[in-house]
């Protein structure tokens, strides 16, 4: 079984981020948003992804302001 990466307030410090949302979510892996499911910390390049990504079964979502 695979460890985690941490919870959302450690990745934050890590990358000088900020979280919107619990800072105590598990991140278990970073995905694709079409392969995104529970505990996977995905990712919006631009607004065009956004959306979707925000609908994904993801637990989290990486973007900029």
């Amino acid at each position: 079984m695979m460890g985690s990466l941490g919870t959302l307030a450690e990745l934050a410090e890590t990358v000088g981020g900020r979280v919107v949302g619990d800072p105590e979510v598990v991140i278990e892996r970073v995905s694709a948003v079409d392969e995104a499911g529970p505990g996977a910390l995905t990712f919006a390049v631009d607004e065009r992804y956004l959306r979707t990504a925000l609908e994904s079964r993801a637990a989290a979502v990486l973007t900029d302001e």
